[in-house]
């Protein structure tokens, strides 16, 4: 299992644009081998099956934590492991990205969960930063 997290947090008119928005997000993660997207806080009505990637929604970073006890944790965070010397685990993991606004406080990230940071000369987007680890990872 490879799962990405994101938070839904973004304020788009309902509609064509927070479905393209979602599968931007979709395509990234099935692009780079993902077999799960998991979002926190996203509209069920954006859900839409897909036989390539498992989808699921949660209600907060507790509940994903709480369903995905025994994968290894890594979040994304500006005082983490840079990207390039993060060895990553062979399997069960979930990486969490955050939203395009917000990261994961530092006081949400339970111990034991590894921690890498990307090297960007500018902020990026959660499906563009979500792009960047899977990326590492299949090329590791």
């Amino acid at each position: 299992m490879i799962g990405v997290c994101l938070y839904w947090d973004i304020d788009i008119e309902k509609g064509l644009g927070m479905k393209r928005y979602y599968n931007f997000s979709k395509q990234t993660a099935k692009a780079f081998g993902a077999t799960h997207l998991i979002w926190i806080g996203i509209d069920n009505d954006y859900l839409i099956a897909d036989r390539e990637i498992k989808t699921l929604r949660y209600d907060s970073l507790d509940d994903v934590i709480r369903n995905f006890q025994s994968e290894k944790h890594v979040f994304l965070t500006l005082d983490g492991t840079p990207l390039k010397a993060y060895k990553h685990p062979d399997d069960n993991v979930i990486y969490f990205v955050g939203s395009d606004f917000e990261g994961f406080s530092a006081e949400k990230i339970p111990k034991g969960a590894d921690k890498v940071k990307i090297n960007a000369d500018i902020e990026l987007y959660a499906h563009v930063a979500m792009g960047v680890v899977l990326s590492n990872r299949r090329n590791r």
